[in-house]
């Protein structure tokens, strides 16, 4: 008797632990991916053309998104001849309203709409935005819930994980020490927002 209610427990520790979502942490291998962009490009991964993926989940009607968007743009124009690819993947449902914020606000980084949110709900992401850095094995080297000033230079310490996959790039040229995060996404947002967005 005493062997059938230990075996119950041990069964229902095992259902438990497979209806778990898995949230992608530092370290972790990040869960594979193939999307298409709206330009037409297939990325996986493992293939997304660069050094450095900055997998970006974020969504038009999420205002912490777009007050970081003007800075992960520079971002991305910035550091893109070293290698590293910004992919925004949006949960936007409506994808006319998708696509007229795209035109409107000039987004030059790569981006893809999902908007049953599978990719995101696939790494643990439910609250926007949400932004993992990933290098070309597939291992995440940082996470970042919330908005940030992605040309502060605080965000990529000489040392950090992510040094040697940018090395060559001056701190300089993600904005100089001297600007400061917050002030820079609000002017950044101040820029973005249209008619009707707050």
């Amino acid at each position: 008797m005493l062997a059938i209610g230990v075996l119950v427990v041990a069964l229902i520790g095992v259902v438990a632990d497979t209806t778990r979502e898995k949230i992608t942490e530092v370290g972790d291998t990040a869960p594979d991916f193939m999307l298409t962009t709206d330009t037409g490009q297939r990325l996986t991964r493992a293939d997304f053309g660069g050094k450095l993926l900055v997998l970006n989940f974020w969504a038009t009607w999420c205002l912490p998104c777009l007050e970081e968007l003007p800075s992960l743009n520079e971002f991305q124009k910035q550091l893109a001849p070293s290698g590293v690819v910004v992919l925004g993947v949006s949960v936007d449902h409506n994808e006319r309203t998708y696509q007229q914020f795209l035109k409107r606000a000039g987004v030059t980084f790569r981006t893809s709409r999902d908007p049953e949110a599978d990719l995101s709900s696939r790494y643990g992401t439910f609250k926007y935005p949400e932004t993992y850095v990933i290098d070309r094995n597939g291992r995440v080297l940082q996470k970042h819930i919330g908005p940030r000033d992605w040309m502060d230079p605080r965000c990529w310490p000489k040392s950090g994980p992510c040094s040697k996959h940018l090395s060559g790039i001056s701190h300089a040229s993600l904005g100089g020490a001297a600007n400061p995060g917050r002030s820079r996404l609000s002017a950044g947002w101040t820029r973005w927002k249209g008619p009707g967005m707050g």
